[in-house]
């Protein structure tokens, strides 16, 4: 593919796709060009975040409508906890939010949130395993550490108290969390996406001509 001459060339399709803002507009023109693609982005952004947070909530309630009909108690297929110890710093701070998913398979390196079995430990904890134990017939525990930690945890973890996996981590998730709580902040919030959203769908359906042909 020719990336310099011709019709065809990758420049030209680019300009084709993102039109420069033409300069003879007038300033209040300009600004619209910037806020119509601003908020398009936005849209379209917003739209597959919710179609995102919809089928996880398909399958994540559909995973445990099956665990109930069962009869047999898993933990949730996923979950989103805010760390309130700084037992993972720097891999994970106070306040940061993590996302785990429900696993079977763990090795050395991952980290993991579980139950503890200490009864003075009301919460779940966050750390990282470091050793894997066979304790019976193919049976294994697991070694933890948290990484700001200079000792290994005291009690070993069984399969069965491990909640999940954690995939995915969200700076700062507990500072919004915090912030959100307040009901007129979160009334605030949704009034400004809303209105986002809502001015968004009308600039779209009245685009403007820029004379970009």
């Amino acid at each position: 593919m020719n990336l310099d001459k011709g019709s065809g060339t990758l420049s030209t399709m680019i300009k084709e796709r993102i039109p420069l803002i033409d300069p003879n507009l007038s300033t209040k023109d300009k600004i619209k060009y910037v806020i119509y693609f601003v908020l398009r982005a936005f849209f379209i952004a917003s739209l597959i975040l919710i179609l995102g947070v919809f089928l996880l909530f398909i399958v994540y309630f559909g995973d445990l409508f099956s665990n109930v009909n069962s009869g047999k108690y898993k933990y949730p297929l996923y979950g989103i906890y805010v760390i309130v110890s700084p037992s993972m710093v720097p891999t994970i701070r106070v306040n940061d939010g993590v996302f785990i998913k429900r696993n079977d398979i763990f090795k050395i390196g991952d980290i993991i949130t579980f139950e503890s079995t200490n009864v003075n430990i009301n919460m779940p904890i966050t750390h990282r395993i470091v050793s894997i134990e066979e304790v019976d017939n193919g049976l294994f525990v697991y070694r933890t550490k948290g990484d700001n930690n200079g000792f290994i945890d005291k009690d070993v973890v069984s399969p069965d108290n491990i909640m999940g996996k954690v995939m995915i981590k969200f700076p700062k998730l507990g500072v919004v969390k915090s912030f959100l709580r307040n009901y007129i902040n979160m009334l605030l919030v949704g009034i400004i996406l809303i209105t986002l959203i809502l001015y968004g769908c009308s600039v779209g359906l009245k685009r403007i001509n820029y004379n970009v042909e």
